[in-house]
């Protein structure tokens, strides 16, 4: 199933770690099925939990 999953929703992703906060940026790569999609989200690590703080999708250009 992920496999298939990934086959279908492809993206390109990076994660960025400086030290409790983490920076997930990613761009969707789904030819014919609309527009690109770019998203950031930033994490920071307390109490023994990664913690959402920011999120952020929006259209992009490739």
């Amino acid at each position: 199933m992920v496999a298939d999953y990934k086959a279908t929703h492809p993206t390109r992703g990076d994660v960025m770690l400086t030290g409790d906060t983490a920076i997930v940026t990613w761009v969707s790569l789904v030819p014919g099925k609309g527009e690109p999609i770019a998203s950031c989200d930033v994490f920071v690590y307390r109490d023994g939990h990664w913690r959402a703080l920011y999120s952020q999708h929006s259209t992009a250009e490739i």
